[in-house]
């Protein structure tokens, strides 16, 4: 039974008070008493149900005998608020409802007409405003959200502190994951951007009618997907839903599927026949054949700028048969379980792709080594935008790989002359590998060019030379890698890192001149300003 706090508080904001409602505490948020209220007028049998609001010193019957059903939307029993604003209508029928049902996962397999109607009829149109909250973490799940308008952000709390998880907009759908598991609160907290409308569906709708998958039409797919190293942490029941979203898709011989630099959203499992991954610019190429084997991983990111193909793909020439994922539809069915080990799964083929001094990073390096670098020497960090990773005359303390943004190589004071721009999967600061033991230098390199990043969502893999001599087994590779540095870098090089060296050629630029010129011209002749004194080159 609500008592006179709770009906004052929720008579504001949902317009609507059942005074029948149990399970309501004090620990909840608004936002969950509101959903409670919901859920609880959907659980009403058919039959008269009494509506007042306002605190029990003043009970006002604004509603008295109403015939109703336990499925009719909220928005048809809705009266004016104390300020006199009627709640906009939304229509079920409306293009953005549509939108909404055919890209949630949910409804893949259950289209019979009866599926539909009882769907509608339980949809409750809830008006949002920016800066509150829909849910907590830990929060108990009782409805999951269609968008119908606005904006909201999902956030994680973990032990470093709250983490974006995603960004919602029209058409997506929320906090469905938690209603097809048995146990469990909210995985993340969901707050709103942006002034909107969401359609909620309760529990029981989800439960009863939307929890049990349809029958799974691959043969096989439960077993094959329980061998994807990506799935490898997800429980059965998480995995059974999972299944729900796979598509089967088969490529033709060196038919392109992806091409480098464009937006990802879906993922791939290998079936059979094989895939190569392959950078035009860099040269590499990667074929893969290994049945259950995954890719396209920065797809499950949280960052836009993160989700984007870091190489094209292409069938190889026997053709290629494929399971996709959209990642909507993963987080509706299993939520952002798989964010981290997409991340592990990235970082590891990105070194695998990283060239250095004219030979890839991690050759000669096992699998087993390469997580063994990752997981224990490599550490991943952040760097904010126009901040120098490292400096113009400094001695190099790590060696870093771009996992994401970009950074400039600039010279002079003030960094007055660039010389080139570094992008994911570029490495810098390999004169950091010579100050191990066993590799042949006769003195420390000086950096010739500062290295600053370049744009907001710099992130670096680093390793240092102390970190990297904990690791056993691989003193002869890092030792091959160090002094094949060494080699490459002499005369006009010595300093400069490998990739900025190279990309200064491949820009048709002349590497002596950029490093002893204040006032140079570029590949066409013009010249490139100098900038007064005091001006930040990057806004020159």
């Amino acid at each position: 039974m609500l008592n006179s706090e709770f009906v004052g508080e929720l008579s504001v904001d949902t317009h609507l008070i059942v005074l029948d409602v149990e399970e309501i505490s004090q620990n909840d948020s608004p936002s969950a008493r509101r959903a409670k209220v919901a859920d609880a007028l959907a659980r009403v049998p058919l039959g008269w149900v009494t509506v007042a609001k306002g605190g029990t010193d003043n009970l006002a019957r604004v509603f008295s005998s109403v015939r109703t059903s336990p499925r009719i939307p909220l928005k048809q029993l809705m009266t004016r608020s104390p300020n006199g604003v009627r709640p906009p209508k939304v229509s079920l029928g409306s293009a953005a409802w549509v939108a909404a049902v055919d890209k949630c996962v949910l409804f893949d397999g259950y289209r019979e007409p009866a599926l539909v109607r009882y769907v509608e009829q339980a949809a409750r149109p809830i008006n949002t405003r920016i800066g509150e909250l829909l849910y907590s973490q830990d929060d108990f799940p009782n409805m999951m959200y269609l968008v119908h308008s606005g904006s909201y952000r999902a956030t994680i709390e973990t032990a470093g502190g709250q983490t974006l998880a995603r960004d919602y907009g029209p058409s997506d759908c929320f906090g469905a994951c938690e209603l097809l598991c048995v146990v469990g609160g909210r995985s993340c907290t969901v707050s709103v951007l942006e002034d909107g409308i969401v359609w909620g569906l309760p529990r029981h709708v989800v439960q009863w009618k939307l929890n049990i998958p349809p029958p799974i039409t691959i043969p096989g797919l439960l077993d094959f997907c329980s061998r994807v190293r990506l799935f490898a942490k997800l429980s059965r029941q998480r995995l059974v839903q999972l299944c729900r979203g796979a598509t089967h898709l088969r490529l033709k011989p060196d038919a392109l599927l992806c091409e480098e630099g464009q937006r990802a959203t879906e993922i791939y499992v290998l079936v059979d026949g094989e895939v190569i991954t392959y950078k035009l610019a860099s040269g590499f190429s990667l074929t893969l054949t290994n049945p259950t084997e995954s890719f396209g991983e920065s797809s499950l990111f949280a960052g836009e700028e993160m989700r984007v193909r870091g190489a094209s793909i292409k069938a190889g020439p026997t053709g290629a048969s494929l399971l996709t994922w959209n990642v909507s539809a993963i987080e509706a069915l299993v939520g952002f379980e798989l964010q981290a080990a997409s991340h592990a799964l990235f970082s590891r083929k990105m070194i695998e792709s990283v060239r250095c001094a004219g030979r890839l990073f991690v050759q000669g390096l096992g699998k087993e080594q390469i997580d063994m670098l990752l997981d224990d020497a490599m550490l991943e960090q952040g760097v904010p935008d126009k901040a120098v990773v490292v400096s113009e005359g400094d001695v190099d303390q790590a060696f870093y790989i771009i996992k994401a943004g970009e950074a400039v190589a600039v010279r002079g004071k003030g960094g007055r002359v660039h010389l080139a721009t570094l992008g994911r999967g570029d490495c810098f600061g390999e004169a950091a590998l010579s100050m191990l033991e066993g590799v042949a230098l006769s003195r420390r390199v000086k950096r010739k060019a500062s290295i600053v990043a370049h744009g907001s969502n710099l992130v670096l893999l680093a390793l240092t030379p102390q970190a990297l001599a904990q690791q056993p087994g691989i003193e002869g590779w890092w030792q091959q890698l160090a002094n094949g540095a060494l080699a490459t870098s002499t005369g006009i090089t010595h300093g400069v890192d490998s990739v900025v060296a190279e990309k200064v050629q491949a820009n048709g630029g002349n590497l002596s001149s950029l490093l002893t010129k204040q006032v140079v011209k570029d590949r066409d002749g013009r010249e490139i300003r100098r900038p007064p004194e005091g001006e930040d080159p990057l806004d020159a």
